[in-house]
């Protein structure tokens, strides 16, 4: 690969991704994670009734808990795009 790459006179760097496009990344099949079977009670309770989706579905859901809430009064996008 390394061979290749110098072949065409390219590099390989690590993709760093700003907190806002890694909200946007599947929460499931999310790029740092372990692969771990989705069989658990908590683990099925997000996709099914808080239909989670993405990373910013899991940030969401935990801010909601915290504060209290309820999930469709919080707005977890806009406070990552500001930062």
């Amino acid at each position: 690969m390394l061979g290749i790459a110098k072949k065409y006179k390219t590099n390989l760097t690590a993709i760093c991704l700003t907190p806002h496009l890694n909200a946007q990344l599947p929460a499931w099949y999310h790029l740092t994670t372990e692969y771990r079977p989705m069989t658990d009670a908590v683990t099925k309770c997000l996709i099914n009734k808080h239909k989670t989706v993405m990373v910013a579905d899991l940030l969401q859901t935990l801010l909601c808990s915290r504060l209290g809430t309820r999930w469709s009064n919080v707005d977890v996008t806009k406070s990552l795009k500001a930062g």
